[in-house]
């Protein structure tokens, strides 16, 4: 219960953190776009520094809550930092209350799986499951936008056409990539419709 709690408390707090103050502001700044942030008057430098302080900072909390339940070793962590990262998937990497709850219910299978198909069977289904979680993550958050990238790129390269975008609702890493690529399109499409008009101006006055 004293874990739950804790974990409750720091997600809360982070959670406001991100949303009632100037750092939490910086950081989603940063985190969507860096260049635009460090524009804008935000000291990105220091703000990764903060957030990666922050990281540290739960990564303890983490640490300390688990060292009571696990034998002590060097890598004692690691089944932890598994479990952890497949709740973020499930929950969302961009969502501090999905993350709590994907975590919930990893933590909820891997308690009450082995009660009714054994450790091992237990152990296997929930590592099957974990990986098909993985997989269909993966696919939509990572594999997903490239390959529309792929796509987008390939009919601008066939077409010599640069009006096509690509529309995502994104604000991660991806997301400030396809914003790149949509504005290099538009820009190579702008010059295009200028040079077009200059000639067609020239062949006008000829």
């Amino acid at each position: 219960i004293g874990a739950v709690l804790l974990l409750f408390a720091a997600a809360g707090a982070f959670w406001a953190l991100l949303n009632f103050t100037k750092l939490g502001l910086a950081l989603r700044a940063v985190s969507t776009n860096a260049e635009s942030a460090g524009l804008s008057g935000v000291a990105v430098q220091r703000t990764l520094m903060l957030g990666w302080g922050l990281a540290v900072a739960i990564g303890v909390v983490a640490g300390v809550s688990a060292a009571g339940s696990l034998n002590f070793d060097p890598n004692f962590m690691l089944v932890v930092i598994i479990y952890t990262f497949a709740g973020v998937t499930l929950g969302g990497f961009d969502s501090p209350v999905g993350a709590v709850v994907g975590g919930l219910i990893v933590g909820v299978l891997t308690e009450t799986l082995p009660y009714y198909v054994g450790a091992i069977g237990g152990a296997t289904v929930l590592s099957f499951l974990i990986a098909v979680f993985l997989a269909r993550r993966f696919k939509r958050v990572i594999a997903e936008p490239i390959t529309k990238l792929i796509d987008t790129a390939q009919k601008v390269s066939s077409s010599q056409t640069y009006s096509h975008r690509i529309a995502h609702q994104r604000s991660d890493e991806l997301g400030v990539l396809i914003d790149s690529f949509n504005d290099m399109l538009a820009q190579i499409d702008s010059r295009d419709s200028t040079l077009a008009n200059y000639r067609d101006q020239l062949e006008r006055q000829v």
